[in-house]
């Protein structure tokens, strides 16, 4: 979410999509199954003009989101990977229950630590900055931790044991949480069962695809794809999210949560190796704002009146 003109990338695309939950850190320890060098995946969106529902101050939402990771290795399917997110809301309004913009910008470094026989260790370290004014406040900057297990029972079956800290999350952030998955992976049907993420992605019929991914509190989204002819495709996407930001004017240990909720239908045009794009209409609602420490203590500060918007997302190996 940052404000950026993006070019189409030129790479080598796979049919391997990250989902939001896999987002740095954790798409940093995913294998490598090509010969590229970075994958990223960006996401801009821009909501009609509308207002404030508390006092009906105008508000005009931008919003770019964008993530991916960069190998430091070439030739290993394992490698040293840097991964980045970088988000911008522009919120378009004087309201002065609101600030006028909200940034979250990370970088994390996922290295494989030790591998033997059927098991992998990997850990992440890195540090990111959310909040309304970019790294003027030093209360918003915050530390990422991971440290991942993995055991591979057979060629379709792994289970994880994972330790994560994340300063930024909305629950218990200021907490090390023990997490644990089991993932299974066939051509048609793939699902990760755990803490504190859990996805689906299945194949029903050749032509269609179904995602789904669930991320502890309460993030999650759910696509469904067609394809209407060779890289044609069309879907239907819903999404819940809610992040926290450190406010200029709000005391220590209280942060400013944005929660939304989203429908959009739209085309996917993939042509090998040069595009990966989306175009999309679709529909704002349930757009919170509350202030608190975590999820477990938020009091209502603001709300938008649901709009309609239009979306473009760009993905690509290169």
């Amino acid at each position: 979410m940052i404000a950026l003109c993006l070019a189409i990338l030129a790479g080598v695309l796979t049919r391997a999509e990250p989902a939001p939950a896999d987002a740095p850190p954790l798409l940093t320890l995913n294998p490598w199954n090509t010969s590229a060098m970075a994958q990223t995946w960006d996401h801009l969106l821009e909501e009609n003009k509308g207002w404030i529902r508390n006092d009906g101050r105008s508000s005009h939402v931008f919003w770019y989101d964008s993530f991916g990771r960069i190998r430091l290795n070439p030739k290993a399917k394992y490698a040293p990977t840097l991964g980045y997110r970088v988000m911008y809301i522009d919120l378009g309004t004087h309201d002065p229950l609101l600030p006028t913009q909200l940034t979250d910008q990370s970088l994390v470094l996922g290295m494989p630590v030790a591998h033997w026989r059927n098991w992998r260790l990997g850990i992440i370290l890195g540090a990111g900055y959310a909040g309304n004014s970019p790294f003027g406040d030093t209360r918003a900057i915050y530390g990422i931790g991971h440290v991942q297990l993995a055991h591979t029972l057979n060629p379709h079956n792994q289970v994880y044991l994972t330790l994560d800290y994340y300063g930024h999350g909305a629950l218990l952030p200021d907490v090390p949480l023990p997490g644990f998955g089991w993932r299974h992976q066939t051509h048609s049907l793939s699902f990760l069962v755990g803490f504190p993420t859990d996805n689906l992605k299945w194949r029903p019929a050749p032509r269609w695809l179904l995602n789904v991914s669930y991320e502890v509190p309460i993030d999650g989204t759910a696509t469904l794809r067609y394809r209407l002819t060779k890289g044609l495709y069309a879907f239907g996407d819903f999404q819940n999210y809610l992040e926290g930001y450190q406010i200029n004017a709000y005391p220590d240990n209280t942060r400013l949560f944005m929660e939304f909720c989203r429908v959009e239908g739209g085309l996917r045009l993939i042509h090998e190796p040069w595009i990966d794009v989306s175009l999309a209409v679709g529909y704002a609602f349930n757009q919170e704002f509350m202030r608190g420490f975590d999820i477990r203590s938020l009091a209502p500060v603001a709300q938008m009146a649901n709009q309609p918007y239009v979306a473009v997302e760009l993905r690509g190996y290169w």
